[in-house]
């Protein structure tokens, strides 16, 4: 049997589509046990590791101070992926493979609220840019109405107090580094579950002047990091005619197309993403949609309970 699942993946697959039941043994549309964790990394602002099936994804937060950009849109917050051998013998030392790279700019389209692709889809930056910015460190910048005489010295105009320019406006610029440890298949979840989980385990030090160019952490002082919204993944492939959940590394080597739903915490739709292969029928793509929205509360459990640990 082992031999006929490696010489023909797809008819030893179909097989057993044929009976409403996966190789694994599961249902159609039923998934693989989830597990999250964060705290997962003590020198990181905030981590995560999490569990899709055999597929282990671990996720750390940096953050480095800077000039806030004059553009709120403009993304202070990017991800990355590494897919390291040790996960699977399919990858490799060297150049980021177009797996990686792919998941990576799938996850920056989200955390910037770009590109998506659906029009049906929110588009909102996943990161609130206010709580990255630090406002009670902006340098005195008076401006008063020039037509009044405001400030008293009777000439009938008023005062311009422009701020130093050689003291720019803070603020926190995050890097999300994510390693696959594991790999058996539906990383776009796995990525996207642990990038959630490691932003809202997020504490930025809170940081105070100290002369005019220099800033320090207040000690033992944090703050979390807001999010808009909650981005709840869920991945399918469609395996001849029929549509699974939550597919296996081996499932995604025969599917002819695969499509990740993502939803917030209300149920709005933030991404509907599939990279490339066969189109998908409507009914297909109701049926996921359908499921996903029936797993939306064991989604939010998952996450909530892993904040309150």
């Amino acid at each position: 049997m082992e031999v006929f699942a490696r010489v023909h993946p797809l008819e030893y697959n179909s097989k057993f589509l044929e009976q409403s039941v996966r190789a694994d043994g599961r249902a159609l549309l039923a998934t693989r046990r989830v597990s999250l964790g964060t705290h997962a990394v003590d020198s990181a602002l905030g981590s995560a590791l999490v569990r899709v099936g055999n597929t282990a994804v671990i996720a750390g937060v940096t953050g480095a101070l800077g000039p806030a950009p004059d553009d709120e849109s403009a993304p202070s917050v990017v991800a990355s992926v590494e897919l390291l051998p040790l996960a699977s013998p399919r990858f490799a030392y060297g150049r980021p493979s177009d797996d990686a790279r792919a998941v990576g700019a799938w996850l920056n389209e989200l955390l910037s609220g770009g590109r998506v692709r659906s029009p049906a889809a929110s588009r909102e930056p996943l990161v609130d840019a206010a709580s990255l910015r630090l406002p009670h460190l902006q340098p005195p910048r008076v401006v008063i109405d020039g037509d009044a005489d405001t400030d008293g010295d009777g000439d009938g105009q008023g005062t311009l107090i422009e701020r130093d320019e050689r003291e720019p406006l803070l603020a926190w610029f995050l890097s999300v580094d994510m390693y696959v440890l594991d790999y058996s298949g539906n990383l776009y979840d796995a990525a996207l579950l642990a990038l959630v989980a490691a932003l809202g385990d997020v504490r930025l030090p809170r940081v105070r002047r100290r002369g005019a160019l220099d800033y320090v952490r207040a000690p033992r002082a944090t703050e979390p990091l807001r999010l808009l919204f909650t981005p709840l993944p869920n991945s399918f492939a469609l395996i001849g005619d029929t549509v699974v959940a939550d597919p296996t590394d081996l499932e995604e080597d025969v599917a002819a197309a695969s499509l990740t739903v993502v939803l917030d915490e209300h149920g709005r739709i933030r991404s509907m993403h599939k990279p490339g292969g066969a189109a998908i029928s409507i009914d297909a793509t109701r049926q996921c949609l359908s499921a996903a929205r029936e797993r939306l509360p064991t989604m939010q459990k998952l996450l909530r309970d892993a904040a309150t640990r």
